[in-house]
């Protein structure tokens, strides 16, 4: 139960992270093709969304990939610590056996020592993962916490207040913030449009940064298997032989 419970919590991290993605990658598609007209004083002015709609769009692909990505990783790292989990157990009588004696003691070693690469492997890609969603939160919250400080700006203003109160009030509700990722999905359900082109108003630098977090986390989820062997075979912080 344990188990599935991890398997479970770890799977919904990522799923949460690929569904924001797609829907970001959905709406940003719809929005560069949309335009609308806008009236003032009779006049019709015709408003092109393909700027909010690409930077939408072309975040959400990122995060759907990155997601999809890091669900291939957490699946290898699953089946691999799963099936030495398998052997050693299948094994498990002849481990025992083994041991009492020394031309055969080393094999019982070698199980033990897979045995605990198996368990470090759920402790680090658990870990890892989850690092990784809070360094894309870190990377969309730049764009998100450059608008709230503008507003919260703009708000100390007593006339923009006084015009603007219900806005400055859902601001200051709003700090501390939850998270990019989550203010994000609660922007798309409730189909608040004006929030989220702030939320993804990102810069250019701003989206670079995106995309070196992105490969950044992937590189590190690479090392959970590297972690769970140094930690699993007792080499931390031993000397190297020259």
């Amino acid at each position: 139960d344990k188990l599935e419970q991890y398997v479970v919590a770890v799977q919904r991290e990522i799923a949460f992270m690929q569904a924001i993605g797609t829907s970001l990658l959905c709406t940003g598609s719809k929005l560069i093709m949309l335009k609308d007209w806008t009236w003032t004083d009779g006049k019709g002015e015709l408003i092109d969304q393909f700027g909010a709609g690409f930077q939408m769009a072309a975040q959400g692909a990122v995060l759907a990939i990155f997601g999809f990505l890091l669900s291939l990783a957490f699946v290898f790292y699953l089946i691999d610590a799963i099936v030495q989990i398998g052997v050693v157990g299948a094994l498990l009588p002849f481990l025992i056996a083994s041991w009492p004696f020394k031309a055969t003691a080393k094999y019982t070693g070698t199980g033990m020592q897979m045995l605990l690469n198996s368990a470090f492997v759920f402790l680090f890609v658990g870990f890892v993962i989850s690092a990784n969603i809070h360094l894309i939160n870190a990377a969309l919250n730049q764009t998100a916490d450059e608008k709230q400080n503008e507003l919260l700006t703009l708000c100390g203003k007593k006339e923009y207040y006084l015009q603007n109160t219900e806005k400055c009030r859902q601001a200051l509700k709003d700090t501390p913030r939850t998270g990019a990722l989550y203010e994000i999905a609660d922007a798309l359900n409730s189909k608040d449009s004006t929030r989220l082109k702030d939320l993804t108003d990102i810069s250019a630098m701003g989206f670079l940064i995106l995309l070196f977090c992105c490969f950044f986390g992937f590189k590190f989820t690479n090392q959970a298997g590297s972690l769970a062997d140094k930690f699993a075979s007792g080499s931390i912080g031993k000397p190297k032989k020259q």
